[in-house]
């Protein structure tokens, strides 16, 4: 299952070993005469990492960055 994000945050514990990654979906508050009223934020995910998987994740997303795949 896909689920979109447009947000994001990542934290660390003190010794830096377990990241938190949160996902968010921003969207405008549109009212009843399409007029914005704010924004929306709703957390979609949260992810736990140990600092192995948090350094692979790093890797992984500087590889497919790095390759020219990202669309402009």
């Amino acid at each position: 299952m896909l689920t979109y994000a447009n947000s994001f945050s990542c934290s660390a514990n003190k010794s830096k070993t377990e990241y938190v990654l949160t996902f968010r979906q921003c969207s405008p508050i549109i009212d009843e005469k399409g007029a914005s009223k704010g924004t929306n934020i709703e957390t979609v995910s949260q992810i736990v990492l140990n600092a192995e998987g948090a350094v692979g994740l790093c890797a992984l997303l500087n590889t497919i960055l790095s390759s020219g795949q990202q669309k402009e």
